[in-house]
């Protein structure tokens, strides 16, 4: 009986956190890079569930353990985003509401 158990509350638990997960449509305003690794996305309107405390708000991109972002997928996403300000294109981004900081998990550039 428990062995059955654990992999279900396990699968719960997983389901449970994804409710963290927002996604949030618009164009970019401004990318900016700061001193400690992480990118800074501003976007053109605000999404009311980014608690960050700033106006606008801001939106983190960063290679950790909270947003679950590899280098590669930071890599890409930055290069994304960059892309996406420069065209004035909407992007797509799915980022995490337990924090202040609205860590981006993905992101989709909108055409």
């Amino acid at each position: 009986m428990l062995k059955n158990t654990i992999p279900f509350l396990l699968l719960l638990s997983s389901v449970v956190w994804s409710f963290d997960d927002v996604s949030h449509t618009g164009v970019l305003n401004k990318v900016y890079p700061d001193s400690i690794g992480r990118v800074v996305l501003y976007f053109d309107n605000d999404h009311p569930q980014c608690k960050s405390g700033t106006n606008p708000d801001y939106y983190y991109l960063a290679v950790n353990t909270l947003s679950g972002v590899t280098q590669e997928a930071f890599d890409a996403m930055f290069s994304t985003a960059l892309m996406a300000a420069s065209m004035r294109k909407a992007i797509t981004i799915t980022f995490d509401t337990s924090t202040k900081y609205c860590y981006v998990r993905e992101m989709s550039i909108n055409f």
